[in-house]
């Protein structure tokens, strides 16, 4: 879901913010590029061939694979999001990387 709002961010992160609770946590789950050369190659392949390829046969015409490909892509990678979710004022931003960096889970406390 984070990726669907990069544009918004700013404005998306301090609504987290208003309405967590002192001491409260934040947990952001989103799809990431994995950083290791071995996965990024055929999540990559995955991402601009197969899943075209999947999601075309599966839903035809109505198909947006380009936009879940281009937001994943275009996401910032899990540590410099999590410098993000620093500077917004968020305290004791973390993340754990999923099914080999495929994923991502930002925590983090107001």
């Amino acid at each position: 879901m984070l990726r669907n709002v990069r544009k918004i961010m700013p404005e998306f992160l301090r609504e987290i913010l208003r309405v967590l609770k002192p001491g409260g946590k934040a947990f952001l789950l989103d799809m990431t590029v994995p950083s290791s050369l071995w996965l990024k190659i055929p999540h990559g392949i995955y991402l601009n061939a197969a899943l075209p390829l999947i999601g075309r046969a599966v839903f035809g015409g109505r198909w947006a694979g380009n936009y879940l490909k281009d937001t994943i892509q275009g996401f910032w990678p899990p540590k410099e999001f999590s410098q993000i979710l620093q500077d917004a004022g968020f305290r004791g931003a973390s993340f754990n990387t999923l099914t080999g960096g495929m994923a991502a889970l930002h925590i983090c406390k107001k």
